[in-house]
């Protein structure tokens, strides 16, 4: 091969800089559809069977975290091209291009990512999916070359196992009969491409057209960032990169005239790096057309069979469909039902990971997972609202796998709280990876609370059998009856106490247990947890209103619910009425408990505890309004967790602390509560719509032009309306959006819970 430089040698490690994740503003998310087998699981006996286990996300114009061989283990930090012409500018895609996402059909995943240069001397256009039957994400790239002279190098950044540090590297250009080198990974020359692995998971980059130079190397020191950025090209050529934070570089070969140029690019995995090139390499010989086709073709048969809410959105159904796809890809594949909460680590770019790199058989309780985790109430709300699109599948999928990760007396020690004690049985993790095993190590009732009430939904919609889910139903509800209504964290993760966000859903649990326990025949069971729940509802001055609303509040006229109370100690009496200080988390002060409101008062209403007339909750909604509420010009009403929140960084400014921000969420659980209001008041269908409409209009509005919801957007200044550094997409605000509509659809609240009381 004429002008080509064939790698040699191993990069030098030292000067190697710490690793840091990429931005969790997505601009795309993907994933094969899969259809469920006869088991309700992913087998290569479904009907779209082999099963393609990997997943890709983008950001700023280009590829970023892609997992594999499940949606919790990130293997990449970003892959991007390049750009130089040898003398005068060096160009990186994700820093300089102008940058327009395109979703290939309304709710399939497929994009089409047109990158240029503001100066105009090229565009690079990528057509982006995944192989519906392989281990195998799909760049189809065109180049167009306006100027004569440019260079194109691929840049990729791998994070094997969910973590940068602790990977090797090498890097081939084929077959060679002069040259012979130490090949890590096997005795056999690597097919031309870029190789990474640690322990027994490994990936590889391919490519259609001819590459010119490769080199593997260790970032900040000898990368090809580095080289091409100092030298407008490539010198190094390193052939691998052993053990480190590594980085791999391509020269592909390409005519540097004026011209078009088009080529594929497969990232392919494996348990080695011949088998993760053997695969990338199958799907590059194969019809790529018929595969984007066959791929578009299955997620569009998904879409078909859902209930059709777009008729009811403000925007023609964007959002609705990109909902769907959103909350469907995040779903495992290996453990059907495994929804993480979102495919992103919140504010990455400010995110160093300094990992040691143990892989997939050393614990993961050090690697940063960001949201790629499983939470219960994230995945109750995700559950829910498939159900309001008429996919029970997948709700009776996320039933199994919460039954199937309850935890029993064996799974540790006891939890112990001062002296609230109790053996773990019943309970779920507060998170967990797609296997079941836990992550944080806390406790929260409403994630306890919540799958009973996913099964009993399920099974008033007679899609499952009571009998099935007794057990699991039956323990939990004997936890939360021994065990609240106090829990250890509410909703918010940090702050312990009654709260009636986490008491909504309990109340709710135990009244839907009630009714298993009737179905069953388990009597005792069935009036003691009736009593249970009836007695946190409205036991004379021992209720939810005496531990949580106060009327001596510093907001409004002082009659409210708080967000907490009980938060100072273990044993604090729940007086919403004293003096009580509570410290805020993230470093937001100390204030007093009674001062502290949320929205979390609205889940009375949802769960069906209180109306939506309650005297009470009446009296909360303008302190409500008046404390957390923001009216969003252009866009409409926003509201923060709750008061003096400080969980937000500007990535913009340095990774900089700011006020916590907008979360759309709260815009859906206000449109629900003024939906149910308006019925309970007597309105029309005309006042009922009304109720609901801006609120469906406004989350629209909260989504960013490729039609993700986000965590948190910004509430003024240049960026107002914009997502922050958070989480986009975040399942629950996709979940929350797709509930309201079927609400807005149905004219009644899809997600209010009413058992016999």
């Amino acid at each position: 091969m004429a002008g080509v430089q064939y790698p040699s040698g191993s990069a030098p490690a030292d000067g190697m800089i710490q690793a840091r994740w990429s931005s969790a503003h997505k601009q795309f998310f993907g994933t094969a559809y899969e259809a469920y087998d006869s088991q309700n699981s992913y087998s290569d006996q479904s009907p779209t069977g082999p099963i393609s286990r990997v997943w890709f996300t983008g950001a700023t114009g280009v590829l970023t975290e892609v997992f594999w061989p499940s949606v919790d283990t990130a293997q990449v930090i970003d892959s991007q091209f390049l750009v130089s012409d040898g003398k005068s500018f060096f160009f990186e895609e994700r820093q300089n291009s102008q940058t327009k996402v395109e979703w290939l059909g309304k709710g399939i995943p497929a994009f089409h990512v047109t990158n240029s240069d503001p100066q105009g001397r090229f565009t690079i256009e990528k057509t982006i999916f995944a192989d519906p039957d392989r281990d195998v994400v799909v760049q189809r790239v065109r180049i167009t070359r306006a100027v004569p002279g440019l260079k194109f190098y691929y840049l990729h950044k791998p994070a094997v196992s969910n973590t940068p540090m602790g990977n090797s590297a090498q890097v081939s250009l084929g077959s060679k009969a002069d040259v012979s080198g130490p090949h890590l990974r096997g005795t056999s020359v690597l097919p031309a491409g870029l190789y990474a692995w640690q322990d027994q998971q490994a990936q590889a980059v391919i490519f259609s057209a001819p590459l010119k130079q490769v080199s593997a190397g260790f970032t900040g020191v000898n990368d090809g960032y580095q080289d091409i950025h100092a030298h407008q090209g490539m010198t190094y050529s390193f052939e691998t990169a052993p053990v480190g934070n590594v980085t791999v570089t391509a020269w592909i070969d390409l005519p540097e005239t004026v011209g078009i140029s088009d080529f594929d690019v497969a990232l392919g995995f494996g348990t080695t790096t011949q088998q993760a090139g053997l695969t990338a390499q199958a799907s590059l010989d194969s019809n790529l057309s018929a595969l984007q086709a066959k791929y578009m073709a299955q997620w569009q048969q998904y879409q078909d069979s859902l209930f059709d809410l777009s008729g009811v959105s403000q925007d023609g159904g964007e959002l609705f469909r990109a909902s769907i796809a959103t909350l469907k890809a995040s779903e495992d594949k290996t453990h059907a039902g495994a929804f993480v909460a979102s495919p992103t680590v919140p504010w990455g770019l400010s995110q160093i990971d300094n990992n040691a790199g143990l892989g997939m058989n050393g614990s993961r309780d050090n690697l940063i997972h960001g949201y790629h985790l499983i939470w219960p109430r994230d995945l109750y709300q995700i559950a829910t609202s498939l159900m309001a699109v008429k996919d029970n599948a997948s709700a009776i999928a996320a039933l199994n796998f919460l039954k199937s990760i309850q935890e029993t007396n064996a799974s540790g020690r006891p939890w112990t709280y001062s002296f609230r004690t109790r053996g773990r049985d019943g309970t779920f993790p507060q998170n967990s990876w797609t296997n079941g095993e836990p992550c944080w190590g806390g406790l929260q009732l409403d994630e306890v609370s919540m799958p009973i009430v996913l099964a009993y939904r399920l099974w008033k919609q007679g899609a499952i059998q009571p009998a099935d889910y007794w057990n699991m139903v039956q323990r939990a509800a004997d936890f939360v009856q021994d065990f609240g209504p106090w829990s250890p964290m509410e909703r918010w993760e940090d702050s312990f106490g009654a709260s009636p966000s986490t008491i909504s859903s309990e109340i709710a649990g135990l009244r839907a247990a009630a009714e298993f326990a009737t179905q069953m025949n388990d009597w005792p069971r069935a009036q003691s947890y009736k009593a249970m729940a009836d007695n946190w509802a409205s036991k004379q001055n021992d209720n939810i209103e005496t531990w949580t609303y106060t009327t001596t509040g510093s907001y409004g006229n002082g009659h409210y619910y708080t967000r907490i109370q009980g938060a100072a100690s273990y044993s604090e009496v729940w007086n919403p009425n004293s003096n009580q200080i509570i410290s805020l988390a993230n470093g937001a002060g100390t204030y007093q408990e009674k001062d502290i409101i949320d929205g979390g008062f609205l889940e009375l209403v949802r769960f069906g505890v209180r109306t939506a007339l309650d005297p009470a909750i009446l009296s909360t909604i303008p302190v409500y309004d008046a404390t957390i509420r923001t009216d969003l010009p252009g866009i409409g009403p926003g509201y923060r967790r709750y008061s003096h929140d400080r969980y937000n960084y500007d990535e913009q400014n340095g990774g900089v602390q700011t006020d916590g921000m907008i979360w759309p969420i709260f815009t859906g659980e206000r449109g629900h509560y003024d939906l149910e209001r308006a019925l309970e008041s007597g309105a029309d269908v005309r006042g009922i719509d009304a109720a609901v409409d801006p609120y469906i209009q406004t989350m629209e509005k909260m989504s960013t032009a490729e039609h993700y919801l986000p965590e948190q957007i910004w509430d003024s200044g240049a960026r107002v309306g914009q997502t922050t550094g958070s989480a986009t997409p975040l399942g629950w605000s996709h979940a929350e959006y797709l509930k309201l509509l079927r609400s807005r659809n149905d004219r009644t609240v899809f997600d209010r819970v009413t058992q016999a009381h």
